[in-house]
Protein backbone atom coordinates (compact mmCIF):
# COMPACT_ATOMS: atom_id res chain seq x y z
CA UNK A 1 0.00 0.00 0.00
CA UNK A 2 1.30 3.42 -1.10
CA UNK A 3 1.90 5.99 1.77
CA UNK A 4 -1.03 7.93 3.32
CA UNK A 5 -0.75 11.52 2.93
CA UNK A 6 -1.74 12.04 6.88
CA UNK A 7 -1.84 15.90 6.88
CA UNK A 8 -4.82 16.74 5.39
CA UNK A 9 -6.60 14.15 8.24
CA UNK A 10 -4.60 15.91 11.14
CA UNK A 11 -5.53 19.79 9.56
CA UNK A 12 -9.40 18.19 9.98
CA UNK A 13 -8.72 16.56 13.52
CA UNK A 14 -7.54 19.74 15.25
CA UNK A 15 -10.82 20.81 16.17
CA UNK A 16 -12.22 17.26 17.66
CA UNK A 17 -11.81 16.34 20.81
CA UNK A 18 -12.95 13.25 22.87
CA UNK A 19 -14.87 9.85 22.54
CA UNK A 20 -18.07 12.24 21.58
CA UNK A 21 -16.13 12.75 18.52
CA UNK A 22 -15.43 9.29 17.11
CA UNK A 23 -18.19 8.84 14.62
CA UNK A 24 -17.72 12.60 12.81
CA UNK A 25 -13.76 11.69 12.99
CA UNK A 26 -14.36 8.56 11.62
CA UNK A 27 -16.74 9.98 8.65
CA UNK A 28 -13.84 12.32 7.74
CA UNK A 29 -11.33 10.19 7.37
CA UNK A 30 -13.55 8.14 5.37
CA UNK A 31 -14.64 10.87 3.37
CA UNK A 32 -10.57 11.49 2.61
CA UNK A 33 -9.14 8.13 1.90
CA UNK A 34 -12.30 6.10 1.12
CA UNK A 35 -11.98 3.57 3.90
CA UNK A 36 -9.93 3.49 7.18
CA UNK A 37 -6.55 1.76 6.71
CA UNK A 38 -4.50 1.34 10.06
CA UNK A 39 -2.66 4.30 10.13
CA UNK A 40 -5.58 6.48 10.00
CA UNK A 41 -7.12 4.72 12.51
CA UNK A 42 -3.94 4.95 14.98
CA UNK A 43 -4.38 8.68 14.06
CA UNK A 44 -8.04 9.52 14.69
CA UNK A 45 -7.50 7.06 18.27
CA UNK A 46 -4.52 9.43 19.51
CA UNK A 47 -5.38 12.65 17.80
CA UNK A 48 -9.20 12.04 20.36
CA UNK A 49 -7.07 10.67 22.57
CA UNK A 50 -9.72 7.14 22.44
CA UNK A 51 -8.38 3.87 22.95
CA UNK A 52 -7.19 2.23 19.42
CA UNK A 53 -9.33 -0.98 20.63
CA UNK A 54 -12.70 1.51 21.00
CA UNK A 55 -12.07 3.14 17.62
CA UNK A 56 -12.33 -0.36 16.01
CA UNK A 57 -15.11 -1.26 18.37
CA UNK A 58 -17.06 1.54 16.36
CA UNK A 59 -16.17 0.93 12.98
CA UNK A 60 -16.93 -3.07 13.12
CA UNK A 61 -20.25 -1.84 14.59
CA UNK A 62 -21.31 0.25 11.48
CA UNK A 63 -21.67 -1.29 8.22
CA UNK A 64 -20.63 2.27 6.52
CA UNK A 65 -17.37 1.99 8.17
CA UNK A 66 -14.92 -0.03 6.14
CA UNK A 67 -11.44 -1.29 7.11
CA UNK A 68 -10.45 -2.69 3.42
CA UNK A 69 -10.57 -0.56 0.11
CA UNK A 70 -14.29 -0.52 -1.70
CA UNK A 71 -15.26 0.74 -4.82
CA UNK A 72 -15.11 4.15 -6.07
CA UNK A 73 -19.22 3.73 -6.07
CA UNK A 74 -20.70 1.79 -3.13
CA UNK A 75 -24.41 0.46 -4.26
CA UNK A 76 -26.38 -0.67 -1.39
CA UNK A 77 -29.27 -2.97 -2.18
CA UNK A 78 -31.98 -3.06 0.12
CA UNK A 79 -33.08 -6.36 1.36
CA UNK A 80 -36.00 -5.58 3.99
CA UNK A 81 -39.28 -6.71 3.56
CA UNK A 82 -40.74 -3.97 1.29
CA UNK A 83 -38.44 -4.06 -1.04
CA UNK A 84 -37.84 -7.76 -1.06
CA UNK A 85 -41.65 -8.50 -1.78
CA UNK A 86 -40.92 -5.83 -4.98
CA UNK A 87 -37.92 -8.34 -6.11
CA UNK A 88 -34.87 -6.74 -4.53
CA UNK A 89 -32.92 -10.34 -4.35
CA UNK A 90 -33.87 -10.47 -8.18
CA UNK A 91 -31.86 -6.73 -8.62
CA UNK A 92 -29.16 -7.80 -6.65
CA UNK A 93 -28.36 -11.03 -8.46
CA UNK A 94 -28.88 -9.03 -12.02
CA UNK A 95 -26.27 -6.53 -10.60
CA UNK A 96 -23.63 -8.97 -9.34
CA UNK A 97 -23.87 -10.47 -12.47
CA UNK A 98 -23.50 -7.22 -14.45
CA UNK A 99 -20.29 -6.62 -12.67
CA UNK A 100 -19.00 -10.00 -12.16
CA UNK A 101 -18.83 -9.84 -8.58
CA UNK A 102 -20.06 -11.44 -5.30
CA UNK A 103 -22.50 -8.91 -2.73
CA UNK A 104 -19.57 -7.51 -0.68
CA UNK A 105 -16.64 -7.44 -3.28
CA UNK A 106 -14.71 -4.87 -5.35
CA UNK A 107 -15.02 -5.27 -9.35
CA UNK A 108 -12.17 -5.82 -10.94
CA UNK A 109 -11.56 -2.62 -12.34
CA UNK A 110 -12.39 -1.44 -8.94
CA UNK A 111 -15.20 0.84 -9.62
CA UNK A 112 -17.85 -0.41 -7.33
CA UNK A 113 -19.01 -2.79 -4.10
CA UNK A 114 -22.24 -4.16 -4.41
CA UNK A 115 -23.50 -4.67 -0.90
CA UNK A 116 -26.93 -5.93 0.88
CA UNK A 117 -28.21 -2.92 3.25
CA UNK A 118 -31.05 -2.92 5.93
CA UNK A 119 -34.37 -0.59 5.25
CA UNK A 120 -33.26 2.36 3.30
CA UNK A 121 -36.34 4.16 4.30
CA UNK A 122 -37.29 4.05 0.38
CA UNK A 123 -40.89 1.94 0.71
CA UNK A 124 -42.72 3.66 -1.52
CA UNK A 125 -40.31 3.29 -4.14
CA UNK A 126 -39.58 -0.34 -3.34
CA UNK A 127 -37.14 -2.47 -4.78
CA UNK A 128 -34.63 0.63 -4.01
CA UNK A 129 -31.08 1.18 -4.25
CA UNK A 130 -28.59 3.67 -2.39
CA UNK A 131 -25.47 4.64 -4.66
CA UNK A 132 -23.13 6.40 -2.82
CA UNK A 133 -25.66 9.24 -1.82
CA UNK A 134 -28.64 8.81 -4.56
CA UNK A 135 -31.53 7.21 -3.68
CA UNK A 136 -32.76 5.15 -6.75
CA UNK A 137 -36.34 3.25 -6.68
CA UNK A 138 -38.28 1.18 -8.42
CA UNK A 139 -35.62 -0.95 -9.78
CA UNK A 140 -36.30 -3.73 -11.73
CA UNK A 141 -33.23 -6.60 -13.22
CA UNK A 142 -33.52 -5.16 -16.51
CA UNK A 143 -32.66 -1.99 -16.02
CA UNK A 144 -31.23 -1.54 -12.67
CA UNK A 145 -27.54 -1.79 -14.08
CA UNK A 146 -28.60 1.30 -16.74
CA UNK A 147 -30.08 3.04 -14.13
CA UNK A 148 -27.36 2.42 -11.45
CA UNK A 149 -25.06 4.32 -14.30
CA UNK A 150 -27.43 6.89 -14.46
CA UNK A 151 -27.71 8.10 -11.14
CA UNK A 152 -31.00 10.05 -11.43
CA UNK A 153 -32.77 10.09 -8.43
CA UNK A 154 -36.66 10.69 -7.62
CA UNK A 155 -36.89 13.19 -5.16
CA UNK A 156 -40.70 13.25 -4.84
CA UNK A 157 -42.93 11.48 -1.95
CA UNK A 158 -46.29 10.94 -2.80
CA UNK A 159 -48.29 12.35 0.63
CA UNK A 160 -51.75 11.63 0.48
CA UNK A 161 -54.98 12.83 2.71
CA UNK A 162 -57.91 14.99 2.93
CA UNK A 163 -56.83 16.59 6.18
CA UNK A 164 -52.98 16.93 6.13
CA UNK A 165 -51.19 19.61 9.38
CA UNK A 166 -47.54 17.69 9.59
CA UNK A 167 -47.51 17.40 6.34
CA UNK A 168 -48.54 20.58 4.76
CA UNK A 169 -45.41 21.35 2.97
CA UNK A 170 -44.43 17.59 2.03
CA UNK A 171 -45.04 15.94 -1.38
CA UNK A 172 -44.23 19.55 -3.36
CA UNK A 173 -41.24 17.66 -5.11
CA UNK A 174 -38.74 20.62 -3.04
CA UNK A 175 -37.74 21.10 0.49
CA UNK A 176 -39.48 24.15 2.28
CA UNK A 177 -37.15 27.27 2.53
CA UNK A 178 -37.21 29.31 5.26
CA UNK A 179 -38.87 32.10 3.47
CA UNK A 180 -41.28 29.41 2.23
CA UNK A 181 -42.13 28.04 5.95
CA UNK A 182 -42.12 31.77 7.51
CA UNK A 183 -44.75 32.43 4.16
CA UNK A 184 -47.11 29.62 5.42
CA UNK A 185 -46.26 30.45 9.26
CA UNK A 186 -43.22 28.96 10.01
CA UNK A 187 -41.35 29.64 13.66
CA UNK A 188 -44.31 31.92 15.14
CA UNK A 189 -44.41 28.90 17.49
CA UNK A 190 -41.18 29.90 18.78
CA UNK A 191 -42.28 33.51 19.20
CA UNK A 192 -44.89 32.25 20.97
CA UNK A 193 -43.18 30.50 23.06
CA UNK A 194 -40.63 32.54 23.95
CA UNK A 195 -43.32 35.14 25.16
CA UNK A 196 -44.20 32.53 27.65
CA UNK A 197 -42.66 30.95 30.75
CA UNK A 198 -41.32 27.86 30.12
CA UNK A 199 -43.80 25.87 32.24
CA UNK A 200 -47.13 27.25 30.79
CA UNK A 201 -45.23 25.79 27.08
CA UNK A 202 -45.30 22.71 28.89
CA UNK A 203 -49.00 23.00 29.99
CA UNK A 204 -49.82 23.88 26.66
CA UNK A 205 -48.26 21.03 25.30
CA UNK A 206 -50.04 18.69 28.02
CA UNK A 207 -53.73 20.01 26.79
CA UNK A 208 -52.82 20.21 23.46
CA UNK A 209 -52.33 16.22 24.18
CA UNK A 210 -48.97 16.15 21.69
CA UNK A 211 -47.37 12.33 21.74
CA UNK A 212 -44.27 11.30 20.92
CA UNK A 213 -43.76 9.81 17.00
CA UNK A 214 -42.45 6.08 18.50
CA UNK A 215 -44.23 3.36 18.79
CA UNK A 216 -44.55 3.99 22.27
CA UNK A 217 -46.86 7.87 21.88
CA UNK A 218 -45.35 9.18 25.31
CA UNK A 219 -47.34 12.34 26.02
CA UNK A 220 -44.41 15.04 24.95
CA UNK A 221 -45.22 17.58 27.73
CA UNK A 222 -45.02 14.99 30.23
CA UNK A 223 -41.68 14.27 28.69
CA UNK A 224 -40.30 17.87 28.63
CA UNK A 225 -41.84 18.65 32.03
CA UNK A 226 -39.54 15.39 33.40
CA UNK A 227 -36.67 17.18 31.85
CA UNK A 228 -37.29 20.27 33.43
CA UNK A 229 -37.49 19.36 36.92
CA UNK A 230 -34.42 16.96 36.68
CA UNK A 231 -31.11 18.15 38.74
CA UNK A 232 -28.31 18.88 37.09
CA UNK A 233 -26.91 21.04 34.00
CA UNK A 234 -26.05 21.48 31.19
CA UNK A 235 -29.32 19.28 29.74
CA UNK A 236 -29.87 18.37 26.33
CA UNK A 237 -32.72 17.52 23.62
CA UNK A 238 -32.25 14.86 21.20
CA UNK A 239 -34.02 13.98 17.99
CA UNK A 240 -33.29 10.50 17.06
CA UNK A 241 -34.16 10.23 13.49
CA UNK A 242 -32.51 6.84 13.13
CA UNK A 243 -36.08 5.06 11.52
CA UNK A 244 -35.17 2.06 10.28
CA UNK A 245 -37.90 -0.39 10.70
CA UNK A 246 -39.13 -1.87 7.29
CA UNK A 247 -42.03 0.74 6.31
CA UNK A 248 -41.27 3.52 8.47
CA UNK A 249 -40.40 6.62 6.55
CA UNK A 250 -42.34 9.20 7.36
CA UNK A 251 -39.43 11.10 9.30
CA UNK A 252 -37.15 10.77 5.67
CA UNK A 253 -40.62 12.97 4.50
CA UNK A 254 -40.53 15.67 6.91
CA UNK A 255 -36.56 15.78 6.98
CA UNK A 256 -36.30 15.97 2.91
CA UNK A 257 -39.59 18.23 2.66
CA UNK A 258 -40.45 20.29 5.87
CA UNK A 259 -36.85 20.44 7.86
CA UNK A 260 -37.37 23.86 9.76
CA UNK A 261 -40.43 21.86 11.00
CA UNK A 262 -38.46 19.86 12.99
CA UNK A 263 -35.76 22.83 13.81
CA UNK A 264 -38.74 24.71 15.54
CA UNK A 265 -40.11 22.28 17.58
CA UNK A 266 -36.20 20.95 18.62
CA UNK A 267 -35.47 24.90 19.57
CA UNK A 268 -39.31 24.61 21.64
CA UNK A 269 -38.67 21.69 23.22
CA UNK A 270 -34.77 22.90 24.21
CA UNK A 271 -36.56 26.18 25.39
CA UNK A 272 -39.40 24.04 27.88
CA UNK A 273 -36.99 21.80 28.96
CA UNK A 274 -34.21 23.90 29.88
CA UNK A 275 -31.54 23.20 27.18
CA UNK A 276 -29.64 25.36 25.32
CA UNK A 277 -27.76 22.36 23.55
CA UNK A 278 -30.02 20.28 20.57
CA UNK A 279 -28.66 17.26 18.68
CA UNK A 280 -30.28 15.13 15.44
CA UNK A 281 -28.90 12.52 15.15
CA UNK A 282 -29.72 11.25 11.09
CA UNK A 283 -28.81 7.55 9.59
CA UNK A 284 -26.49 6.99 7.40
CA UNK A 285 -28.72 5.85 5.17
CA UNK A 286 -30.06 9.39 4.72
CA UNK A 287 -27.43 11.02 3.15
CA UNK A 288 -29.95 13.70 1.13
CA UNK A 289 -32.19 14.44 4.35
CA UNK A 290 -28.68 15.17 5.91
CA UNK A 291 -27.58 17.50 3.66
CA UNK A 292 -31.07 19.14 3.32
CA UNK A 293 -30.67 19.55 7.55
CA UNK A 294 -27.59 20.89 7.66
CA UNK A 295 -28.60 23.49 4.89
CA UNK A 296 -31.91 24.76 6.62
CA UNK A 297 -29.89 25.23 9.78
CA UNK A 298 -27.16 27.48 8.46
CA UNK A 299 -30.90 29.10 7.47
CA UNK A 300 -32.15 29.41 10.88
CA UNK A 301 -28.64 30.54 12.31
CA UNK A 302 -28.92 32.84 9.56
CA UNK A 303 -32.35 34.33 10.23
CA UNK A 304 -31.45 34.47 14.40
CA UNK A 305 -33.62 31.59 15.07
CA UNK A 306 -30.24 29.69 16.69
CA UNK A 307 -27.41 31.01 18.53
CA UNK A 308 -27.62 33.87 21.13
CA UNK A 309 -30.16 35.93 22.23
CA UNK A 310 -33.03 34.06 19.95
CA UNK A 311 -35.40 36.86 18.55
CA UNK A 312 -34.56 39.10 21.27
CA UNK A 313 -35.03 36.64 23.95
CA UNK A 314 -32.71 35.58 27.08
CA UNK A 315 -32.50 32.51 25.46
CA UNK A 316 -29.68 30.62 23.81
CA UNK A 317 -29.95 27.49 21.89
CA UNK A 318 -27.45 25.22 19.29
CA UNK A 319 -28.32 22.45 17.58
CA UNK A 320 -24.99 20.07 16.50
CA UNK A 321 -26.49 17.63 13.21
CA UNK A 322 -24.44 14.21 13.90
CA UNK A 323 -24.99 11.26 11.10
CA UNK A 324 -24.87 7.93 11.72
CA UNK A 325 -23.16 5.01 9.49
CA UNK A 326 -25.46 2.36 8.77
CA UNK A 327 -26.84 0.37 12.27
CA UNK A 328 -30.16 0.05 13.60
CA UNK A 329 -28.66 1.42 17.57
Amino acid sequence: MPELELAPLMSALEEMKGRSALLPALHVAQNLYGYLPEPVTELVASSLGVPLADVYGVIDFYSMLYKEPVGERIVRVCGDPSCALQGSDAVMDALCHHYQVSPGQVSTDGSVTIEHAPCLGLCDRAPAALVGDTALGHLDPASAPAKILEGQEEHQTLIGGTHRLLTANCGLGRQTSIKKYLDSGGYRGLQAALQSRPTEVIAALKTAGLVGRGGAAFPTGLKLEGAAMALGSPKYVVCNADESEPGTFKDRVLMEDDPHRLIEGLIIAGYAAGAQQGYIFVRGEYPRAYAILENALKEARGAGYLGNAILGSSFNFEVELRLGAGAYI
